[in-house]
């Protein structure tokens, strides 16, 4: 378990995301099972991560499952639900992060649900926080192809007579890439 990719993520987490992590994985949305919480309290315990005896299946399972004989299988399926449930949380922390992504993808789940009041107030806002960023880097030129292909697919769904934007959808792909 010491090479484990659980274990290697785990490894670069700061006590921030340890602690956002432990509430992510209590929540029942997030998480139904027990073990698996028991698993990553144990890995955060103390220095666990650091000292590879600590690291080893055996060790883990009677904290895990007590008093119960150790079953290989049932340990391995309790650290691949923690690993599953920690790169949801990765990607949910990342998502976070971008609020103009995350206004995007807001509204590409409002388009696709043909929620038009929705998905417009969504793209005004992800458009305004668009041009208020200062920086004009790829993440910018990336939002901005984003924001046009979303805009893009909401009029081509409208009706044949809208014009559409392809201009500008392949503008910002190019000066994207």
């Amino acid at each position: 378990m010491q090479k484990s990719r659980l274990v290697r993520i785990l490894r670069t987490f700061t006590k921030k995301e340890v602690r956002d992590f432990r509430k992510w994985l209590h929540s029942p949305a997030h998480n139904q099972r027990e073990d698996v919480v028991a698993i990553f309290e144990y890995l955060v315990a103390g220095d666990h991560l650091e000292k590879d005896e600590l690291l080893d299946k055996t060790v883990i399972f009677p904290h895990v499952y007590p008093q119960e004989p150790f079953d290989d299988a049932k340990i391995r399926q309790g650290m691949h639900f923690l690993l599953k449930a920690m790169e949801d949380f990765l990607v949910y922390q990342d998502l976070l992060e971008d609020e103009v992504r995350s206004k995007v993808v807001l509204a590409k789940v409002y388009r696709q649900r043909q929620l038009g009041k929705s998905f417009k107030r969504t793209m005004q806002a992800a458009r305004k926080l668009q041009e208020q960023q200062s920086l004009r880097n790829r993440h910018y030129l990336q939002n901005e192809y984003d924001l046009q292909y979303e805009e893009y697919s909401y009029l081509s769904g409208l009706r044949r007579t809208v014009p559409l934007n392809l201009q500008e959808v392949s503008n910002s792909m190019d000066v994207a890439y």
